[in-house]
């Protein structure tokens, strides 16, 4: 997606429906603004700013409009840009980086011609170490892993057209994590992170018969593909997960007495499954007995 504009009020309206509600002030006579943006995996984007002189204000009217919590990083090519939040301030360049939480105001100054490259995550993709605390987020970033992140993000731009989604997916990975070490935060990876956060939803709602892939990709806001790519780092994948936490729970009823009242078909529902033929037939598979068989031990 590319657009421009020689319109304040329209640039304004251009990078709230690609960022998040912002609004522009002190924009000069002969105003020009230019995003070129590509969407990848897991609700990573990437985008390439060119503004002239103004100001971009994230308020607290806008906060409350969209609600948004999503991380950006900034990192200047050309030009350089005042950051003002939580009352601190941070001119950052060439060479530099910074980062901005959604859920709180922010304003971004322009003095001139300025061109930008814009990553912005969902928090699911970032570990809560890079958001440990408003230091962290303030402080200048280490310059040779900024330009990595610069180039790497310029070129990714240059080849949009050229990528498939798979490409865009797995470049979502990549994309977070260079966003990561940019912010000097401890790994975990990125993936470490959505694997811990989509776990988290299959045990508490393992009862849940329309659990699947889909329903926790819809939950961490990120592609099935990239949830796929996330557990496959372990050898596995979300499925596989469900049916394995499944059986574990099933287990730990049937070996419970206080749970003897139960026939296996109860047992079966509490655990998520529909068809309690299927239950048997996969614990049997994952336990080498049969769940009549394992309540008698």
């Amino acid at each position: 997606m590319q657009v421009v504009t020689d319109s304040p009020a329209r640039w304004a309206q251009i990078i709230t429906d690609s960022f998040i509600s912002l609004r522009v002030r002190g924009a000069d006579d002969g105003f020009e603004g230019s995003l070129r943006r590509c969407d990848l995996g897991g609700g990573v984007r990437l985008t390439a700013v060119g503004t002239r002189r103004c100001r971009v204000c994230r308020d607290e009217s806008g906060v409350r409009a969209d609600g948004s919590d999503d991380l950006l990083l900034l990192s200047p090519l050309t030009g350089t840009a005042t950051v003002r939040q939580e009352g601190t301030e941070q001119v950052i360049g060439p060479g530099s980086a910074s980062v901005h939480v959604a859920d709180r105001p922010y304003e971004l100054e322009f003095d001139g011609p300025s061109q930008v490259i814009v990553l912005q995550a969902p928090r699911t993709i970032v570990p809560s170490s890079a958001l440990v605390s408003p230091e962290r987020r303030r402080s200048p970033s280490r310059g040779g892993l900024v330009r990595v992140f610069r180039a790497f993000a310029t070129e990714l731009l240059a080849a949009t057209e050229e990528l498939s989604a798979r490409d865009r997916d797995e470049l979502g990975v990549t994309a977070a994590g260079l966003a990561v070490s940019v912010l000097g935060a401890a790994r975990p990876e990125p993936t470490r992170h959505l694997v811990t956060t989509a776990r988290a939803f299959v045990h508490d709602n393992l009862a849940d018969p329309d659990l699947s892939p889909s329903t926790i990709a819809a939950h961490c806001r990120v592609s099935v593909r990239l949830l796929q790519l996330a557990f496959a780092e372990d050898g596995g994948s979300p499925a596989a997960y469900i049916r394995a936490e499944r059986v574990r729970a099933a287990q730990r009823l049937l070996g419970d007495g206080r749970y003897s009242a139960l026939s296996v078909g109860q047992v079966a529902r509490r655990v998520g499954f529909t068809d309690v033929t299927v239950f048997i037939r996969v614990f049997t598979r994952r336990t080498g007995s049969t769940p009549g068989r394992w309540r008698v031990r």
